[in-house]
């Protein structure tokens, strides 16, 4: 029997060099799923603080036996993975389950992957898993326009409610709204039912709940090209994954989940661990530092998380990676801000988006944020061009720092002044502001391809109407989604999950080999298809989605607009089309008519002079000849017998 507790999904992340903190007691109702780490990166980033005194919150994390939870307290843990610079999470779907991988995407409402009847897919060439296959399932069924269409962007199409999500220049898909048993996280490569677990971070415990997901007929663009097979919806939203989850009973009493992000230079089909995500909370184990707090925001997109940025800074590489300085003589060291007022910096309002790769800023602070950048960086430019650095150099690069805006009544019990991520001193103005870091490790891509590195952090791109936090920004924090409070939590963290499942004594093996639907013992069967020998796979991330080619803009919106409702539009626009061909033809048809006309009957000539005629004549067998009255040259072939009309005339002919 499944149970109901909440469900919180974590994932293993490899974050940034972090200020610790004492590891604070669990919170009940939670669980948590994790995602794949890049463990060599893990080790290599791993720097953390002195010891400090008592008082101090900047403490050596320790793993205390006493943390793990009884059943009563539990939540669920499960695995996060990296796609190409996303981060997808297992969806199991069906009875028996089938294995979806989607993309965590905190800006889509709804969640949607290839089915059985989708004319257009991934799969095998690009996605992981196979199409889900409707009628293996038992419990599935469409949801019927007689119940009345799920998602707000739903039509009826005949008897089935259809949906779909384009995206300008980078895809989109079509589908119909279905409804099965789903559930998230559990171990990797083969379906499980809740064990009765009493330990949150065993992976066989998971919550199942009748999903109302997008079955796709069709994918184009990023979403035919991506590693994972579909998305998950996780906005705001009412339609999205977590919110039916805390609908149907399966996640406690808060409207709460939490993403943990890691990043490795190579992907490994198999499953490369990223992260955890956490859903009816968060997952305190995972922190190093003290979870802060900003406020909700109304300034960007309604269907997104948003957030209000006091401030930008650049701190100097030499301070490190985690939002509290290195030097602890001096916190504030060898920091500086953007002159800019607040207003520039909000331009569109700023978004927290998970399936957005790279971060985005309005062009606003381009000449500012380069100015600065400049003088923190020892007199190097900052683009978005490939370049060549050393590990020394990367890290003296600047961290970006953002003051996100908050309040006392936010994170009421702290202390402003000794709180790592909270502003303090840097802005006593603001003391409960939030600080978050943004180092080179972690807005600098790798491409091992090549040995360069390329910023990922844009604030040139003309076309962006809303600035982003995207994936790279979020990576080495633990990032609460609360949306009962209206605010956002953030607390750094390693977000190693298969490092914190193991040390409480359980296997989360991840071998390529995917068990079929309904086994219950340790077969296999052949893994994923890919390209044979095929160990990993590098990337590029462009734009809303990571893609590994480029892409046609004009082909993709006529492809798309073959279907949906653009195809109405296309039509009128072809038999527009048509008509001005047709009138076209007829005027060419005319024109030709008259010049044939006149070859055999008229000749013109436009010279202004009373020496030049107009003559007509009648065919003669050879041709039509034409005569200069007052010519008398030699070759002069008129035909002075035929039918003439003799006319002067100053001007030309029309």
């Amino acid at each position: 029997m499944i149970d109901t507790t909440p469900l919180a999904i974590a994932l293993a992340v490899s974050g940034g060099a972090l200020a610790t903190a004492k590891p604070p007691l669990p919170i009940p109702n939670v669980m948590t799923y994790p995602l794949v780490s890049y463990h060599a990166q893990q080790k290599r980033r791993r720097h953390l603080l002195p010891m400090q005194d008592d008082e101090s919150n900047l403490q050596t994390t320790v793993i205390d036996p006493r943390a793990s939870r009884r059943r009563s307290e539990a939540q669920q843990v499960g695995a996060l993975y990296q796609g190409y610079g996303t981060h997808y999470v297992d969806l199991w779907c069906g009875t028996p389950p089938q294995r979806q991988t989607v993309i965590v995407d905190t800006s889509s409402d709804f969640t949607a992957f290839p089915c059985s009847e989708c004319q257009e897919y991934g799969v095998p060439e690009h996605h992981i898993d196979s199409l889900f296959e409707e009628g293996a399932s038992s419990t599935y069924r469409y949801n019927s326009c007689a119940n009345g269409c799920f998602a707000r962007q739903s039509r009826c199409s005949g008897d089935k409610c259809t949906t779909s999500a384009k995206y300008p220049g980078l895809g989109g898909w079509d589908a119909f709204e279905s409804i099965d048993t789903c559930y998230i996280g559990g171990p990797h490569e083969m379906a499980t039912e809740d064990n009765g677990s009493t330990e949150d971070l065993d992976p066989r415990h998971v919550s199942a709940f009748d999903l109302v997901f997008g079955c796709q007929t069709r994918v184009t663009g990023l979403y035919l090209t991506q590693l994972a097979d579909g998305i998950l919806g996780m906005s705001p939203k009412a339609g999205s994954f977590w919110s039916q989850m805390f609908d149907a009973g399966k996640m406690g009493t808060a409207k709460q989940f939490s993403l943990c992000f890691s990043r490795s230079p190579t992907v490994e089909r198999k499953g490369t661990e990223a992260g955890a995500v956490t859903l009816g909370g968060t997952d305190k184990r995972f922190h190093k530092t003290p979870m802060v707090f900003s406020s909700g925001s109304n300034g960007g997109r309604d269907s997104s998380f948003s957030v209000h940025v006091r401030r930008i800074y650049l701190r100097r590489g030499t301070a490190g990676e985690s939002v509290v300085s290195s030097s602890l003589a001096n916190l504030n060291e060898d920091i500086k801000a953007l002159d800019l007022p607040e207003d520039i910096l909000n331009a569109g309002g700023i978004i927290v988006d998970s399936g957005t790769t790279d971060t985005f800023w309005n062009p606003g602070i381009a000449e500012a944020f380069n100015q600065v950048f400049k003088e923190m960086s020892g007199g190097r430019h900052h683009s978005n061009d490939e370049i060549s650095l050393t590990h020394d150099e990367l890290m003296a690069l600047p961290t970006i720092l953002f003051q996100l805006e908050s309040s006392e009544e936010v994170n009421a019990g702290m202390d402003a002044y000794n709180t790592p991520g909270l502003v303090g001193s840097l802005d006593p103005t603001h003391p409960f502001d939030v600080l978050f870091a943004f180092p080179p490790s972690h807005y600098m891509e790798y491409d091992p391809d090549t040995g360069m590195y390329t910023s990922r952090f844009y604030t040139t791109d003309q076309s962006m109407t809303v600035s982003v936090l995207g994936a790279n920004s979020m990576m080495g924090h633990d990032i609460l989604f609360d949306s009962d409070n209206h605010r956002i939590g953030w607390a750094e963290s390693d977000c190693d999950y298969t490092n914190l499942v193991t040390e409480n004594g359980f296997a989360f093996p991840i071998t390529g080999n995917l068990q079929p639907p309904g086994s219950t013992t340790e077969g296999s069967i052949p893994p994923p298809v890919g390209n044979p020998g095929e160990a990993s796979i590098s990337f590029v991330a462009v734009g809303k989605r990571q893609t590994n080619q480029s892409t046609d803009r004009f082909s993709d919106w006529f492809e798309e607009c073959l279907h949906t409702d653009c195809a109405n539009r296309l039509q009128v626009f072809l038999v527009l089309f048509g008509l001005v061909v047709i009138y076209i033809s007829y005027r060419l048809c005319c024109c030709l008519y008259r010049r044939y006309r006149g070859r055999n009957e008229y000749a013109y000539s436009n010279v202004r002079t009373r020496d030049t005629e107009l003559r007509t004549f009648r065919h003669d067998p050879v041709g039509t000849h034409f005569r200069d009255e007052y010519s008398d040259h030699p070759d002069d072939d008129d035909d002075d017998d035929g039918y003439k009309i003799d006319r002067e005339f100053d001007g030309d002919f029309a």
